[in-house]
């Protein structure tokens, strides 16, 4: 009820996300919490999510924002497991062949020119809001996670498949990817716990 007033109301849209902050920084601290002589053993789990993504739990290691470089605190061999958008539209752009996803990403640019430039789209993060989309999220759910009205994120999503074909149409029905296929970018498969235990060692 709050985040859908946030979208309207700029006292509420601050409450929202001081709340979110605020759970970032809950989560940070349970981390630290539960180190113990510089080591954290937290237990990992790849069937909770419908995606195959890598979970922890004791702490919960891998829902930190990615633009906080909460990985560089850790040892290199887990730095994989951490979410990573850049090389998961590397990836989008490998599998779907969408030519300019493709090219934007050869550009080197730190964003699309035409989403930085897109009225509706300042203040947006244009890496997450483009994932977000390929990834299917409804329009009332990128209005909560964006705290945008639906109106906006309908002429955005409209907007952003008239540029990308990746848009147009479902890849992982005409193309068999899976979003665990995309997602795999973020977070690479654990097959035996031999390996758990090493990155339990190592973080």
């Amino acid at each position: 009820m709050l985040e859908e007033l946030a979208i309207t109301n700029p006292v509420a849209r601050l409450v929202v996300q001081y709340r979110r902050l605020r759970t970032q920084v809950s989560r940070l601290e349970s981390i630290s919490a539960a180190a113990n002589r510089g080591v954290i053993r937290p237990l990992f789990n790849q069937i909770r999510s419908r995606c195959g993504l890598v979970s922890t739990t004791e702490p919960s290691l891998f829902d930190i924002q990615p633009q906080l470089g909460f990985e560089s605190c850790f040892d290199r061999s887990i730095g994989p497991f951490f979410r990573h958008p850049k090389q998961a539209l590397d990836k989008l752009a490998a599998l779907t062949k969408d030519p300019v996803l493709r090219k934007v990403i050869a550009s080197k640019a730190q964003v699309d020119p035409f989403m930085a430039r897109h009225p509706l789209m300042q203040g947006l993060n244009c890496d997450d809001l483009l994932l977000s989309l390929a990834f299917g999220l409804s329009d009332a759910k990128l209005s909560k996670r964006f705290l945008i009205d639906r109106l906006r994120a309908a002429t955005i999503r409209h907007d952003l498949e008239k540029r990308y074909q990746v848009m147009e149409r479902n890849p992982a029905e005409e193309d068999g990817i899976s979003n665990r296929q995309l997602f795999s970018t973020f977070i690479p498969p654990l097959t035996h716990r031999r390996k758990r235990r090493k990155i339990a060692q190592t973080a």
